[in-house]
This record gives C-alpha cells, structure tokens and sequence, in this order.
C-alpha cells in the first residue's frame, strides 16, 4: 500500500539540500497527524483560495496576515505582500483546476492538486504557492523546484489542463517559477531519485 502524502510535503522535501534535513522532513511527514491548528499556513491558504474563487478581495488577504497569531504575524505579512503585490503587477485572471495525483512505484501517492490556475501575460498556469523556506540562505532556484514542477506536469488530473503549464509562485520574493521546455528523460529521473529517496526513508525511520 502506498503512502499518501500532499504536493507541499513533497516540495518542501525536494528543495532541501541536507540529508539530516530530508530524513527530519519525512519523519514528520511519517509521524505527524494533520490537524488544522498545526497547519501553520491554513488561514492565508484559506484568504487566497477565497480570492482566487472570486469571494473575497486582495484587503482580505492582507487583512487575514494582519489579524493571525502573534507568532506568525510577520511570515503571514510578508507572504501575504509578495501575493499581492503578484497579483496587482500582472493583469490576471483565474480558471477552475481540480484534483490531481501523482504515485511513485505504489510506494509513495502524492496529492498533485494546484492551489488555482491563473492566466498570466497571456499565459495560463497551474499553480501552487510556497509559503517558506527552512533555510533563509538557500535560494530557491528553477533547478530546485524542477522535480515539483515536473511531478504537476506529468500527475493525473481531473480537469483538462491541456493548454497550460504547472507553476510555483514562490511567495518569498513573489516570483513565478515555472519550466517551458519539454519534460525529458533527465527531468522525469530526477523527479524519481527524490520520489525513491522520499520513499527508502520512509521505510527507514
């Protein structure tokens, strides 16, 4: 039986360069049961999916950061300004996406969903945010969020997004990461090493 994991864990794996790091990630994953309370994003999640389903405004997003504990305050304001600021630079407009999977040799399933699909410049996407980053020093680079990338492009959707490209706005410096080349035999090994890495480790710990 597989394991089920979500498309943030498997990002937040991907990009992390330490092995203490990626075994400490799985452990989590392994051991922590979700709860809303310890889903530390949960309230700006819920403010930007609210906006891009055209039931909210970009002030409510803001005013969600403005409004969330004490201890996540800052984080809140500061990713909820790079999504603002994203969104009131570029004329977009937003399109429904739905559920999406992805598996790695009935070992590893992981939830492959977009957050929203937006046309950009002309361009549609479909896209998920990331909200942090363990370590501040690390930038995070195409090359890094390629396997993720590539994981949305090639997992099994619900909705035809023929047309459309996966992309990940990265809310630490507001920039949309996205790959518009053709996925190849490098790309898909690449995005398998870290989905096998993901899966021994698991059975290890």
């Amino acid at each position: 039986m597989s394991n089920k994991i979500s498309l943030s864990q498997f990002l937040n794996f991907s990009v992390k360069v330490h092995t203490s790091a990626k075994i400490n990630a799985v452990r989590h994953m392994k051991n922590d049961e979700y709860s809303i309370g310890q889903d530390y994003y949960f309230p700006l999640r819920t403010a930007i999916r609210r906006y891009t389903q055209g039931k909210d405004t970009l002030d409510s997003i803001l005013d969600a950061a403005q409004n969330s504990k004490e201890d996540r305050r800052a984080n809140f304001i500061k990713d909820a300004t790079k999504f603002v600021n994203f969104m009131k630079k570029h004329d977009v407009q937003f399109f429904e996406v739905g559920n999406a999977s992805w598996s790695y040799d009935n070992r590893i399933n992981i939830s492959a969903s977009p957050e929203f699909g937006i046309i950009c410049n002309g361009k549609r996407y479909f896209v998920k945010n990331f909200y942090r980053k363990q370590n501040p020093k690390d930038k995070i680079t195409l090359t890094k969020m390629r396997p993720t990338l590539t994981l949305m492009r090639t997992a099994t959707s619900q909705t035809d997004l023929a047309g459309a490209n996966a992309a990940v706005l990265n809310l630490q410096n507001g920039k949309l990461l996205f790959d518009d080349k053709p996925i190849n035999a490098n790309k898909l090994l690449e995005l398998q090493a870290d989905a096998a890495q993901l899966a021994d480790i698991w059975e290890m710990v």
